[in-house]
C-alpha cells in the first residue's frame, strides 16, 4: 500500500489532503503538535468529514494514524523514510519548525 506523511492534521490536512490521498488508496500518517488531535485520530484510526456539497453527509476516512511532532520524533523520521509522499499543511509561520 502507498504511504503518505502529512505534517499538519488541521482542516486542510484532514479535509483536503487526507481526503484526496484516501481516495487514491494511501495509508496516511499525520504529524501534528496537538496531543489531543493525535490521540483522537489514533483512538479509532479514522476520522469523519462532513461534506458541505452533499447536505453534510458524513464521510469516514480510515487507515490513518497520527504522531506527535514533539513526542514521536524517531517515529516521524522512520515514517519519512517509508513514505511515498510527504506533504505539509501548516501555517506559513510554522514551516520553519517542520523543516
Amino acid at each position: 500500500m502507498k504511504k503518505a506523511l502529512i505534517f499538519g492534521a488541521g482542516k486542510i490536512g484532514q479535509g483536503f489532503l487526507g481526503d484526496l490521498l484516501y481516495e487514491d488508496g494511501y495509508e496516511i500518517t499525520f504529524a501534528d503538535i496537538s496531543d489531543e488531535l493525535v490521540k483522537e485520530i489514533n483512538e479509532n484510526n479514522r476520522y469523519s468529514l462532513f461534506l458541505t456539497n452533499h447536505s453534510y453527509e458524513e464521510k469516514i476516512i480510515d487507515n490513518v494514524k497520527a504522531l506527535s511532532i514533539l513526542k514521536n520524533q524517531e517515529e516521524i523520521v522512520t515514517a519519512i523514510t517509508k513514505s511515498d509522499l510527504i506533504l505539509t499543511s501548516v501555517m506559513k509561520t510554522n514551516l520553519i519548525n517542520v523543516a
